[in-house]
């Protein structure tokens, strides 16, 4: 699904309105994105130690971002089970009104009033449609983001809430390398620098 350029997405996700239409779909596309987004996160999360340490230097940057990015997950939920709800009463209320005009028309003998009828039985056909095809399309995201939320709250940075920065060390300034290396030249101090190397994403992540 896509997000829709004429639709507010911030201002959706600031309110407890239930989308419809346009916005509905707008909403999906960005929920949808967002769950594939913790997904990944998760699926690249680092192997932690139990006392925090890891051979990936970013370890507790990633575990924050997950973090951060399952939160939003969850408020798409909590959003997309209010639109579940409420597309469950409106196609309750589509019925009732089918129901009501069919029932109805069968008494008519007149042609005209017969037509109006039809006519409304048609719309409200159509109404009922559209509002089952948005509670098919709402159960499919929500389903989804529901068991990638359930999956990354399995992955928890042992001990502590992650800090979203880099563990990479600073590279030392002339003062530091003077005072620590005594008679050390700067330059020999940085060429003995020990090289961070590349962040192992595939030896999987701590389950909290």
């Amino acid at each position: 699904m896509t997000i829709h350029r004429d639709v507010d997405v911030d201002k959706l996700l600031e309110t407890s309105d239930v989308p419809v239409g346009p916005a509905l779909k707008s909403f999906l596309g960005l929920a949808e994105r967002d769950v594939g987004h913790l997904q990944s996160l998760t699926n690249s999360l680092p192997l932690v130690e139990e006392d925090g340490s890891s051979e990936c230097p970013f370890a507790e940057k990633l575990f924050a971002e997950k973090e951060e990015a399952e939160g939003k997950v969850a408020g798409h939920v909590q959003k997309l089970s209010g639109c579940l709800a409420e597309l469950g009463r409106e196609l309750d209320r589509c019925r009732g009104n089918l129901q009501r005009i069919e029932v109805d028309q069968q008494s008519l003998r007149l042609t005209k009033p017969i037509n109006e009828y039809s006519h409304a039985a048609l719309a409200q056909r159509d109404q009922c449609y559209h509002a089952q095809n948005d509670q098919e399309a709402v159960t499919i995201v929500l389903s989804r983001a529901e068991a990638v939320l359930e999956a990354a709250r399995n992955h928890k940075f042992p001990g502590r809430e992650p800090r979203n920065r880099s563990s990479a060390p600073p590279l030392p300034t002339p003062d530091r390398v003077g005072n620590a290396g005594g008679n050390a030249s700067l330059g020999g101090e940085v060429k003995n620098l020990i090289s961070l190397g590349p962040v192992q994403t595939g030896g999987g992540s701590h389950a909290g």
